[in-house]
């Protein structure tokens, strides 16, 4: 089997560059982080287009899946590239092409979405995947809209906001569309900007939550799922999200659903590495997605339908495992030998209760 490696690659993810490894095989592209341990793991069938980016670091290389993402990885030299671009023509058929550039600090336009001549074109937005300004089909920026954390419609203007990564040096907090009014449309085309962001949400209402605490609207998009409440909003990327738990209360009455975050949520000063949901055991719901039949079949391969029932906290385990691609932590260990929920614990004043599972414990 053919496998070729590349050392001394990166990833930038939330203005932090990581260092890692890619490795191609006939059949799959798997790129390691080396400082999270993360793996990137593609089939071919997956991959449907690839381009070229010159970067600072040298050139980058942007993958384009079936499910409508993109991936970026750099710090590939001429002679890396030239293997790389003979490596995908032979085994995955496709051709890396090369993405030109615009230099010219451009910052204004004529508004369209999708459209070919457009200043802001809006790609996949409704798959929550890029937003790019190209200027006469050259690109002047792109940015991922997986690090989206709120988007605000005013008028003639879109407010972007993004998470911030408290290592980085540097950060992207904010970005603003303008768009002019007409006779037609005294808005211009920021409400369209605006649906494009925020469309086909699949909404789980009300749910009890006690970390951030408060009542929350779920909203699931592709790649990131939204917080609603009636005071504060939360934007989680799918990318931050590291393990699912569900555990019951100790009185078996209630369960809990527990979101581990890296890098986690903040408000304020406050950081949030979990977001944790309480739910009624004997509570039931139907839940049905917004998406067709078809779209979740070509994303999810089945394995989520458009109605879902049974006992809420199941029917959310369920739509959060096939979402994120993690199995949730059920049980216990201390519950499959002993029956025990959890132990108590008692730090002066502070009562709380520890869980073990299966990679540690939980308090």
């Amino acid at each position: 089997m053919v496998d070729v490696a590349f050392d001394n690659i990166t990833q930038e993810v939330c203005g932090i560059i990581y260092p890692g490894k890619l490795r191609l095989r006939e059949n799959d592209f798997m790129f390691k982080n080396e400082k999270t341990g993360k793996v990137d793991h593609f089939m071919r069938t997956d991959i449907v287009s690839a381009q070229w980016i010159s970067r600072a670091t040298g050139l980058g290389l942007r993958i384009k899946l079936k499910n409508d993402s993109s991936h970026r990885y750099d710090g590939f030299g001429e002679v890396e590239s030239e293997s790389v671009a003979k490596f995908f023509k032979k085994y995955f058929d496709i051709d890396v092409t090369k993405r030109d550039l615009c230099y010219k600090g451009f910052n204004w336009g004529d508004v369209e979405v999708d459209g070919k001549l457009s200043v802001y074109i809006l790609r996949n937005l409704a798959l929550g995947d890029v937003l790019e300004m190209s200027v006469k089909n050259s690109m002047a920026f792109e940015i991922p809209l997986s690090n989206l954390s709120n988007a605000t419609l005013n008028k003639n203007e879109v407010i972007f906001e993004f998470h911030l990564n408290d290592d980085a040096e540097i950060c992207l907090s904010e970005l603003r569309l303008y768009t002019p009014g007409t006779e037609i449309e005294r808005d211009g085309q920021a409400p369209r900007i605006y649906e494009k962001v925020t469309e086909k949400a699949d909404i789980i209402q009300q749910l009890q939550c006690l970390q951030p605490r408060g009542r929350y609207d779920v909203k699931l998009y592709p790649t990131f799922f939204h917080l609603h409440g009636k005071s504060f909003d939360f934007k989680v990327p799918k990318s931050s999200i590291t393990r699912l738990l569900m555990l019951p209360h100790p009185d078996y009455r209630q369960m809990f659903f527990v979101v581990q975050l890296d890098p986690p949520i903040k408000h304020g000063q406050t950081r949030y590495h979990f977001v944790i949901l309480l739910f009624e055991k004997n509570s039931h719901v139907e839940l049905e997605m917004t998406a067709t039949d078809e779209w979740l079949d070509t994303h999810y391969g089945g394995k989520l339908t458009r109605e879902v029932s049974g006992p809420e906290y199941e029917v959310v385990a369920r739509v959060f495992k096939v979402w994120c691609d993690l199995s949730p932590v059920f049980d216990s260990i201390l519950i499959s030998l002993l029956l025990i929920v959890s132990v108590s614990v008692s730090i002066r004043i502070h009562n709380s209760s520890t869980r073990f599972i299966l990679s540690g414990c939980l308090n």
